[in-house]
């Protein structure tokens, strides 16, 4: 018989890789199946793990079509062994280096020091803990006990629990998950009431003082912060000369103040909090005079508005301070801050005829709820004026009232009697009046504004 014998056919191939020298670099065991290629790398001395390694897969594939064990690719496989042991503090590494803004954009370096600061506190109570051993009772206990940091770093705590799993288990980079659901089930904490809320606006004379005490350097920053576009810390220090335009009287936002990628060293410019940030603003011709006396005592060569004593760009830091000790000199006890004349701004613009959109436009704000929720304050006694215009307006002699009336203890007036009915109409209106007064009171009492 000449015919040769069918020579059985190999499963995978054993391949050797060497390096430009010529020298062994390592052993690669490698197969297909199901139209994947599986290989392994074994290292210079690793021919005999690669073919026991390539025996072993064989077993597997032959499960797999007797219907047995369904068959899982090696890189799964591997990438599910090491996800067993992959603990919270080496994902979380992973997300604070990878992790964005919502725009994509990088994030600032102070942004990943908040971002930091957040996680550390969940470091303390999973970080040795295995990602896929992480269950909801476990974060259900945590959530439950005490959290003296405070409310509103527990709230960030809660979400940035709850994005670190949410990518665990939808890898950004298109990776296969690493776990199946995300074990963080609760609500996410609401917004507690913030002590600024409490802060009332400025009136004209704190500023005039404010501004008296401040260095001659640095000072007209208080009325710029208070009176052109509610400006934030960084974006005054980063106003350059070119940024005002007297002719025109407006002042153009383009940069703000960090200090790099890692939030050290020295101050630089840097991209505005938002794109909504970058806005041209009206300077009001009260204060084109001081501009003007600030703009003749600068260095020509200096592009800065506000010209640091040392370094390019003056710190958020020195001008903070400043503020700080300028109100501790006048005897100020309202914590004045630049926020605070950021809140003077916007509470002032609207309660003199600006609209919601004019205030978000004017302070670099995107939404309503942002600008109504955390800049704009109720003043009492522009509340009381605006009730006492609508009394009169509703009570004139001039004024038509409806057929009926329903007044707010439910009485229908009369319109046949007009004395009547504006007889009860002010009285309704003097008890709403001191119901509002009484609020308010308590309201002030509990630190609560509304």
């Amino acid at each position: 018989m000449t015919a040769k014998r069918k020579k059985r056919r190999q499963f995978g191939t054993v391949l050797l890789r060497r390096n430009p020298s010529g020298k062994t670099q390592t052993w690669i065991g490698r197969y297909t199946y199901k139209g994947i290629r599986c290989q392994r790398s074994f290292g210079k001395d690793g021919r005999i793990q690669a073919q026991s390694w390539l025996e072993e897969e064989k077993l597997l594939v032959d499960l797999d079509r007797r219907d047995i064990q369904r068959w899982v690719p090696w890189s799964e496989r591997r990438r599910k062994e090491m996800t067993s042991h992959l603990t919270f503090d080496q994902w979380a590494d992973h997300y604070i280096n990878t992790h964005r803004r919502k725009d994509g954009q990088p994030l600032t370096g102070s942004s990943k020091r908040n971002l930091r600061a957040d996680i550390a506190h969940l470091r303390e109570a999973f970080g040795t803990t295995p990602l896929t051993s992480i269950t909801p009772s476990m974060i259900h206990e945590w959530y439950e006990t005490e959290h003296p940091e405070g409310p509103w770093a527990w709230k960030r705590e809660c979400e940035r629990l709850k994005s670190i799993l949410e990518e665990a288990t939808k890898p950004s980079d298109g990776a296969s998950p690493l776990i199946e659901t995300n074990p963080f089930m609760l609500p996410i904490p609401p917004d507690p009431d913030p002590k600024s809320w409490r802060v009332q606006p400025v009136d004209g004379e704190t500023l005039r003082m404010l501004y008296t005490a401040m260095p001659v350097y640095t000072r007209i920053a208080v009325y710029l912060a208070a009176m052109v576009g509610g400006l934030r810390t960084g974006e005054l220090c980063a106003l350059q000369r070119e940024d005002i335009n007297l002719e025109g009287r407006t002042l153009t936002v383009r940069y703000s103040v960090n200090r790099g990628a890692d939030d050290l060293g020295r101050s630089r410019l840097g991209r505005t909090k938002t794109p909504h940030s970058r806005r041209t603003c009206p300077i009001p011709d009260l204060i084109i005079p001081l501009l003007k006396e600030h703009l003749n005592q600068l260095d020509p060569d200096n592009p800065m508005l506000l010209q640091a004593r040392r370094g390019e760009v003056i710190a958020q830091t020195t001008l903070t301070s400043q503020l700080k000790r300028a109100r501790e000199r006048i005897g100020l006890h309202q914590a004045v801050t630049f926020r605070t004349l950021r809140v003077t701004h916007t509470t002032l613009l609207m309660q003199y005829g600006g609209t919601v959109r004019e205030a978000m436009d004017e302070i670099g704000d995107q939404t309503m709820e942002v600008v109504l929720k955390h800049y704009a304050r109720t003043i009492p006694e522009h509340r009381r004026l605006v009730v006492n215009r609508m009394a009169e307006a509703m009570a004139h002699d001039d004024h038509d009232p409806a057929t009926t009336f329903k007044t707010p203890d439910g009485t229908i007036t009369d319109p046949a009697n007009p004395d009547t009915t504006y007889k009860r109409i002010r009285e309704c209106l003097e008890e709403l009046a001191s119901i509002l007064e009484d609020t308010s009171k308590t309201n002030y009492q509990d630190g609560r504004h509304e």
